[in-house]
Order: C-alpha cells, then structure tokens, then sequence
C-alpha cells in the first residue's frame, strides 16, 4: 500500500517490489486519507501523553506490539 506523510508532501512511499520507481499512483483519495490518518494518530499520542501513558526509546510497532505485553504501558 503506498504511504503518504503530510510531513514529507514531496514523496509518497511505496514498496519497490509492488511499484517500479517513477511509477505513477492513481489515487484521489490517497493523500487525504493519509492526511486525515496522521492526524488522528497524532490525537492519539497527544491524548495518550496527557494521560500519563509510558513512553520507551524503542519504537512500538505492529511487529512489538505482537510479540510485548504492552499493559504496562496504559494508564
């Protein structure tokens, strides 16, 4: 699935063995679904921060969060 951050609006990020470089993607909705999707995750983390939730220096993935207990983590 190709990615779009709004932090980066120059480039959407898509994997190379789905999409050759240069390729165009044909998706109005793309960048808004991404945008509105960035956003949200940033309501989520600014909620989770003010409600005392626990941070880590690794990064949490789908991949951790898998594999971790992470109830640790919740307020």
């Amino acid at each position: 699935m190709p990615l779009y951050n709004p932090q980066k609006p120059d480039r959407v990020f898509a994997c190379e063995l789905n999409f050759q470089p240069g390729e165009e993607i044909e998706d109005s909705q793309l960048v808004q679904i991404h945008t509105d999707l960035w956003h949200q995750a940033k309501d989520v983390q600014a909620e989770y921060t003010r409600q005392g939730g626990r941070r880590d220096e690794k990064p949490i993935n789908v991949a951790r969060a898998i594999l971790e207990d992470f109830e640790s983590y919740l307020p």
